[in-house]
């Protein structure tokens, strides 16, 4: 009698933890497949959140209308801030929504000469181009067109310098409006002189929009390691103090320099273009065979 109901205890016992394994075996199973199921979502989102579509789609400004307020229109620019520049000036300083800084930045009729407040065209206000399909266009009678007689003269290049190959879309404006009214009827040389390197296909097509006039893109000189190099001590103290630049930090043609005593801030590129277009162009080998050069700031037009 004993024996048996030992037996039965000793199966009760094992009953029970077997239950208690089996229970603890589906708590576990659950929370593993709760926890692949969160980590699945969290890979999607952070997939979804570095997807490089997406996070252009979310820096881009296109004053929600991308069918015509492109590139070319955000570069429109007054003598000192472009339209792109002055949208995300009152962005960041007034925490303005994207639509409503272009409408406090835009035209509000086509072809109105840009100021520094408004230098935006009226492809891109809100208020206006989401009903336009298409940019406005200049029409003039043919009858009311000058057809001026220009004399060309031998050796002249036009020139002019931009930072990298992102000013393109700048670059073609320019050089269409200074095509149309002037270097069509004379078809000098054009020399584009770049800090940062362009692919062949980016020359290329800036080519193609400027046929027959000959352009060229060269680099106008050393890299900036390479200034760096040939500099002293005293010399990059003094770069990198004006530059904020930090111990154990590559300075680059985007850092913000100042002169002390100045209210100016302009980035390292801008303020080399400078140097270059006042004393290193004049012996660039890029225009040693012309006797006259045209200088043309390429966001004038």
């Amino acid at each position: 009698m004993r024996k048996v109901r030992l037996e039965i205890v000793v199966m009760t016992f094992f009953l029970s933890w077997v239950i208690y394994f089996v229970m603890q075996l589906r708590i576990i199973g659950s929370t593993i497949s709760n926890v692949h199921d969160k980590t699945e979502f969290i890979l999607r989102e952070d997939k979804r959140i570095q997807s490089p579509s997406l996070v252009e789609k979310k820096n881009a400004i296109d004053c929600g209308c991308p069918h015509i307020c492109d590139e070319i229109s955000l570069s429109k620019s007054s003598t000192k801030i472009s339209c792109r520049e002055r949208i995300q000036f009152l962005m960041k300083r007034y925490h303005s929504l994207e639509e409503e800084a272009c409408e406090a930045a835009g035209q509000s009729e086509p072809f109105q000469d840009t100021d520094e407040m408004k230098p935006c065209p009226i492809e891109c206000n809100p208020q206006f181009c989401k009903d336009m399909v298409e940019k406005p266009i200049l029409e003039i009678p043919a009858d009311d067109l000058p057809m001026p007689t220009f004399e060309r003269y031998d050796g002249v290049v036009i020139a002019t310098k931009v930072l990298w190959s992102n000013d393109k879309a700048m670059l073609k404006q320019m050089f269409c409006l200074l095509s149309a009214a002037y270097n069509r009827f004379v078809n000098y040389d054009l020399v584009v002189f770049t800090t940062l390197p362009w692919t062949v296909e980016e020359i290329e097509d800036l080519q193609m929009s400027v046929a027959p006039a000959k352009l060229i893109v060269v680099l106008e000189g050393p890299s900036l390691q390479e200034h760096i190099a040939t500099m002293t001590e005293d010399e990059k103290s003094f770069l990198f103090h004006r530059c904020n630049v930090t111990k154990n930090e590559d300075i680059t043609w985007f850092h913000r320099c100042h002169e002390e005593g100045s209210h100016l801030i302009n980035n390292l590129g801008y303020s080399w273009q400078s140097e270059f277009r006042a004393y290193h162009i004049w012996t660039h080998a890029a225009i040693q065979e012309y006797k006259y050069m045209m200088w043309i700031d390429s966001d004038a037009m």
